[in-house]
């Protein structure tokens, strides 16, 4: 058996761990596939502060992300977004309303960017009313909210 060393991941590796995680691999593995390969770095005491570094710079994105989401919680409680639509005459809504509708017209209304992958319809929308949708900022951080979709003037 080969010696193990420590390396630092770079990128995720699928059968060793996340980027910035610390791993402990043969010597030879490390040198001839991960590092040429750019995968992972030795973790010597300079690439040590670098990661250190690199987890601060991540956690202050994250606190960043976070506090931007508490601000469109706050905007969003108790605050009704109107969609306005096209309906014919049996009080069906022409086309659809979608997560990228949504998206729009919370920009519009409260100045927020919410990435339409991020925004659930929680119900089939097919004629005007009052409707629920939640934004998924983490999987532990869900802000619902209501709308309202409403006949075009």
């Amino acid at each position: 058996m080969g010696k193990k060393i420590p390396v630092i991941l770079v990128e995720d590796v699928d059968t060793l761990g996340n980027k910035l995680d610390i791993v402990h691999v043969a010597a030879g593995y490390a040198r001839n596939y991960l590092i040429p390969k750019r995968l992972a770095v030795e973790a010597s005491e300079r690439n040590l502060k670098w990661r250190e570094q690199m987890l601060a710079k991540i956690e202050a994105e994250r606190q960043k992300e976070l506090k931007k989401a508490e601000e469109l919680r706050e905007v969003l409680k108790g605050k009704v977004i109107t969609i306005p639509v096209k309906v014919g005459s049996n009080n069906k809504i022409f086309g659809s309303v979608n997560a990228l509708l949504l998206a729009q017209a919370l920009k519009e209304q409260t100045g927020f960017d919410v990435d339409r992958k991020n925004i659930e319809i929680l119900e089939e929308v097919k004629t005007p009313g009052t409707y629920s949708a939640r934004i998924k900022i983490k999987p532990d951080f869900i802000i619902n909210f209501t709308f309202e979709v409403v006949p075009e003037a």
